[in-house]
């Protein structure tokens, strides 16, 4: 499943062929736009009304539709790109959150400190989706589905939940999932390296069984055909 408001690097956006808005089934094509654009305006006037010292940055931002992405994102440029569709589903209280969400990735400059931190970007994204959405969450926001936050960590990564505490930057919650992974990674190569262990101490004790099989089948062998020529001698000699 991707990732909920995943923050797109601007080279994925800047290739992006953006195509005309495919209106829902039943609907005319330039009332869906403009219905569109309709939600989208009243989700930023909503959302600046809740983020007052961000509002210059909320009406600045870009929107590009993209049919069939999913979601929405946004890039260092301030170009938003959305799918028509979910603007269709959400309510405006849904996508007034998302709108907000955006431009803080925007506000707290979550591409450059990815990049000053050598991050992962899916990995970063994710760890800045939580210091981004329990704030938003704080603040009254309601996500239209189901978003990220720190506790879900816990569950996703199997992250340590004493580091998945609210209020984090997200250079903590991206090292703890670090880390998560990295201690899963190796209680993985251990589990199998015992196994493979195992598997060869099978192997050995099977040969070994084999091998004192086959020197007793091997005495058996000498001493019948001792007994047998010992006999035949004994016999032709008398």
């Amino acid at each position: 499943m991707p990732l909920l408001f995943s923050l797109d690097t601007l080279k994925a956006i800047n290739d992006t062929t953006y195509r005309t808005t495919t209106a829902p089934e039943g609907h005319n094509g330039k009332e869906s736009q403009m219905n569109i654009n309709t939600k989208l305006a009243a989700a930023r006037f909503s959302a600046g009304r809740k983020l007052p010292y961000f509002t210059s940055a909320i009406m600045g931002l870009i929107p590009k539709p993209l049919p069939g992405f999913g979601t929405f994102a946004v890039n260092e440029q301030m170009v938003m790109v959305y799918d028509p569709a979910v603007v269709h589903e959400w309510s405006v209280e849904g996508l007034t959150a998302v709108i907000a969400h955006e431009t803080l990735h925007i506000i707290r400059n979550h591409a450059l400190r990815s990049r000053m931190l050598n991050a992962d970007p899916k990995l970063f994204n994710i760890a800045a989706d939580c210091e981004i959405n329990d704030d938003l969450r704080d603040a009254g926001f309601v996500f239209p589905v189901d978003a990220i936050f720190p506790e879900t960590l816990v569950k996703m990564f199997g992250v340590d939940p004493a580091r998945c505490k609210p209020g984090l930057p997200a250079e903590s919650y991206y090292r703890a999932i670090v880390e998560a992974q990295a201690k899963q990674q190796k209680e993985d190569d251990d589990e199998g390296q015992g196994a493979g262990e195992q598997q060869g101490q099978k192997k050995d004790d099977s040969q070994e069984g084999d091998s004192a099989d086959d020197d007793q089948q091997g005495e058996g062998e000498g001493e019948g055909e001792g007994e047998g020529e010992g006999e035949g001698q004994g016999e032709g000699q008398g």
